[in-house]
């Protein structure tokens, strides 16, 4: 039995590698692209992977390469770069296709449709907005501790479940059907470069229909993330009585606990959130009980008007990210656009955690 045991762990070992041997020497592995629009060309550039390792390669870490192309087409565009790989184009590990801001406002239907239509592409990968920043500068920061930025952005995306974040998992098969769906509008990551030129994750994108409208901030991010119940963890603080430096601080850690119903009259939001205390400046007695009511109904009341704020913010965008059209049209079976005359009611319950025990927080 243990000699099956160790077999199988060997096999597992040896067999889940990402780029294997052959792949590597007979295939040009393009495992990222950005797509820009300047003076009125396309401007695309792919990451490969390196074939040949150097005495520069720390490790034998697999490193990678960049070429480009330039058109009025986009179908143009990549053959002049693909004319520049010796090699035959492989896709399958493709994880990230960076646009740029300007074609995520003008040109993202041409995009869509022509990655939709080429057979080589699959529909996995993360495809993600690049902020305050050109998609080609941002593809191109790699770095000799990160030297592939392909993987780079897949990592920010894929490990935010581990903790606070505001990247959410849309690979492009998600973004594609949200587009297609009249009843919806999509939502994209957005990339940027910190003052080290470091990628980070800036917010998320919003769309209506083929077009970019906005990028939110962090915390109206993670506010969204929210209200789309996928949100693992959610940190937010209150300034102290008679204070406006210190705080304390809660995490929404069991917030999958929203949900949105719409009716002829109204849209109704209700959440029903548990938190622990993560910092505590204001030394308040925790072993008075009622201490955590009161919290709770505090923290209720904020995020009560943040939600009410986001909504109306998103509203006024003209996009419906959060689906209340398509529920209002499941609902009803009446005219999609009538939900945006609809008055949005916003219910929040905090449950604040002491030593395992929940005190629930009463509505005011």
């Amino acid at each position: 039995m243990k000699k099956k045991i160790l077999g199988l762990i060997i096999l597992i070992l040896f067999s889940t590698g990402c780029y294997d041997y052959h792949e590597l020497n007979d295939r040009a592995i393009i495992v990222g692209e950005s797509i820009d629009y300047e003076n009125d060309e396309f401007c695309v550039n792919f990451e490969i992977l390196n074939s040949q390792k150097t005495e520069s390669d720390q490790g034998g870490a697999t490193k990678s390469h960049y070429v480009s192309g330039s058109d009025t087409t986009l179908s143009k565009a990549y053959k002049k770069a693909f004319i520049k790989i010796d090699k035959e184009a492989y896709y399958t590990h493709l994880k990230t296709i960076i646009i740029s801001e300007d074609v995520a406002r003008n040109h993202l239907k041409e995009i869509i449709d022509f990655i939709a239509r080429d057979p080589n592409i699959g529909d996995i990968f993360f495809p993600v907005v690049a902020i305050d920043s050109s998609a080609e500068n941002i593809l191109k920061t790699s770095s000799s501790e990160s030297p592939i930025v392909a993987t780079v952005i897949e990592g920010l995306i894929e490990n935010s479940k581990f903790k606070e974040s505001i990247a959410a998992e849309i690979n492009f098969e998600k973004f594609l059907a949200s587009l297609l769906d009249e009843r919806q509008d999509a939502i994209l990551n957005a990339v940027s470069l910190d003052d080290n030129n470091k990628i980070y994750l800036k917010g998320l994108s919003l769309f209506s229909n083929y077009t970019l409208v906005d990028t939110l901030s962090y915390e109206d991010s993670a506010t969204l993330k929210l209200l789309l119940n996928d949100s693992e963890s959610y940190y937010t603080k209150i300034a102290c009585d008679n204070s406006k430096d210190d705080y304390i601080t809660i995490d929404l850690y069991n917030n999958k606990k929203t949900d949105i119903s719409v009716s002829d009259n109204e849209i109704k939001i209700k959440s029903r959130l548990d938190a622990d205390i993560v910092e505590d400046e204001c030394n308040y007695d925790f072993k008075d009980s009622k201490i955590y009511e009161e919290l709770g109904s505090m923290f209720a009341s904020k995020m009560k008007k943040e939600i009410k704020k986001l909504t109306k913010y998103i509203e006024g965008l003209g996009t419906d990210v959060l689906g209340f059209r398509k529920k209002y049209y499941i609902k009803t079976r009446k005219d999609l656009d009538k939900w945006n005359d609809l008055e949005v009611n916003v219910d929040v319950q905090i449950n604040i955690n002491k030593n395992g025990v929940i005190f629930e927080v009463k509505k005011k």
